[in-house]
């Protein structure tokens, strides 16, 4: 480690303040890999430092996203932090609709700590559905115990309401699907939050629109917990759909550890779904 080092060390010497020069090509972007695999904290940090102005540019770009995704891995936590809230969240809406950048976000989600996924999910749910969480709880809770002339007179608005809120989600979420979002982890983690929050109306929908995509769900943890639960709400043709769509999977899905959760839980359901 400590020739290895060195050797880095050599190289930054030679680079100096011009590393963002070689990020684009691909020698230049193996060589800056190793730099970060090799090198010590305080490398590291020098490459970190005169990158971070132009991260979002280099998850754009075909050679220059494996060095983003380097940097990040290499980063401690609380540089993560700040290349989430100051290079990924403020260019959010172009990543999630960018190849690179979904390939990014899945990279993040998946390798990040619980705090970080929430604040994307936070982010998802608020600045990009633009649908703040309460208001989706307030309008898909249940109707308490009323007397017949106040249910009358709070129907005809909640009613209303409740419509309009419906025709955003289902508008969102089936744009999602046609543009392929849905296979992003940062929209599963979401959608998993919110579907705790909808009625049961709400959650067979969501199981209908996705049960031809189960098996997209089934590779990071929000994914797998979000088929658990369409799988538990769905109707049998819905489940059948859903089975139908990893019996060519089983193998692949008992090596991963999110989709052997989902697997279980289709063994553990008790009708006449069939695995095999």
């Amino acid at each position: 480690p400590e020739l290895k080092q060195q050797t880095v060390g050599k190289i930054l010497k030679i680079i100096g303040t011009n590393i963002s020069q070689f990020c684009y090509k691909h020698d230049g972007s193996r060589i800056l890999q190793s730099c970060l695999k090799n090198g010590n904290r305080e490398q590291r940090d020098q490459v970190y430092n005169q990158l971070k102005p132009i991260f979002f540019e280099l998850i754009l770009k075909n050679y220059s996203i494996y060095l983003a995704l380097k940097i990040y891995k290499f980063s401690e936590n609380k540089d993560r932090e700040v290349l989430v809230n100051e290079c990924i969240l403020t260019n959010f809406n172009k990543l999630i609709k960018s190849t690179n950048g979904q390939a990014f976000l899945n990279f993040i989600s998946n390798k990040s700590t619980l705090k970080i996924n929430d604040l994307m999910i936070d982010h998802y749910i608020n600045k990009y559905l633009k649908m703040p969480l309460d208001i989706i709880t307030k309008t898909f809770q249940e109707k308490s115990n009323k007397n017949i002339s106040e249910t009358v007179l709070i129907d005809q608005e909640s009613t209303f309401n409740e419509e309009k809120v419906r025709n955003q989600l289902t508008t969102h979420i089936e744009k999602q699907l046609e543009k392929s979002i849905h296979k992003t982890y940062i929209f599963q983690a979401s959608l998993n939050r919110l579907f705790d929050h909808f009625d049961t109306k709400m959650k067979c929908y969501v199981s209908e629109v996705f049960d031809d995509d189960t098996d997209q769900f089934l590779y990071n943890r929000f994914g797998a917990e979000l088929s658990c639960k369409m799988f538990t709400v769905g109707s049998t043709k819905t489940r059948k759909k859903m089975v139908k769509k990893i019996k060519d999977k089983i193998e692949e899905l008992v090596g991963n550890e999110h989709g052997l959760v989902f697997l279980i839980k289709v063994i553990l359901f008790c009708d006449d779904t069939k695995l095999v």
